[in-house]
């Protein structure tokens, strides 16, 4: 009686306590969690050789875990009675090797998932790198080391716009078009000298002073 009850009083904690989870698959437990809100600052020269600073970036939200999974299953009331009374809780399956490959498969095939941690969960993470260290310690468990970073997607929003601004958009095309032909260069000389003066006549820059000063001419 008094077994069945402190088994029932260690289920009912881990049912209160968030289980660690990486997209689907069970961890028993993080050993350590690193979460990390970084920023970038960027920066310009400045006459004196100095920098000054501009603008601040958000980078990224990383996070990192160092995991465990075992072979020996700990869910059901039961459990603990077993493993007091020395029965093997062995799920049957190899949960360390099946974590192991499913790791590695998401991690192949990029996929986008969330992570459960005992701080809060994260949505639209991928892994970016994942290990697994091997000791004397680990026996037929699983240790991993995995860092995930969380990704922003973007919405695409198509808008239908009012013919009456379609061509007040087209009209702003055509114009910058226009601009960007008057303001071009053609082999040193630009187009208001080709304008004046013909498609037919070279100019080459410094050998007429007087062609030098109608380039500047607004």
């Amino acid at each position: 009686m008094a077994i069945s009850s402190l088994s029932l009083i260690f289920n009912l904690a881990r049912a209160l306590k968030k289980q660690p989870q990486i997209a689907s698959i069970k961890i028993d437990t993080f050993l350590s969690e690193d979460h990390s809100y970084s920023s970038s600052v960027t920066t310009s020269p400045i006459e004196d050789g100095a920098f000054v600073n501009d603008h601040i970036i958000k980078d990224p939200f990383t996070l990192s875990v160092n995991g465990y999974v075992s072979n020996i299953s700990t869910i059901g009331i039961g459990v603990l009675d077993q493993a007091l009374a020395g029965i093997s809780v062995l799920s049957g399956k190899n949960k360390a090797k099946d974590a192991e490959a499913e790791l590695v498969r998401i991690r192949n095939d990029k996929e986008i998932f969330t992570v459960v941690t005992g701080l809060r969960s994260y949505k639209n993470m991928v892994i970016t790198n994942v290990s697994f260290p091997r000791s004397s310690t680990t026996g037929s468990g699983l240790e991993f080391n995995a860092t995930f970073q969380q990704i922003e997607i973007a919405k695409i929003e198509i808008v239908t716009l009012d013919p009456e601004d379609e061509e007040a958009v087209q009209e702003t095309i055509e114009k910058g078009r226009q601009d960007l032909e008057d303001k071009a260069t053609v082999g040193g000389t630009g187009t208001r000298f080709r304008k004046i003066f013909g498609d037919g006549i070279d100019f080459v820059p410094g050998a007429r002073p007087e062609f030098d000063n109608l380039m500047k001419l607004e």
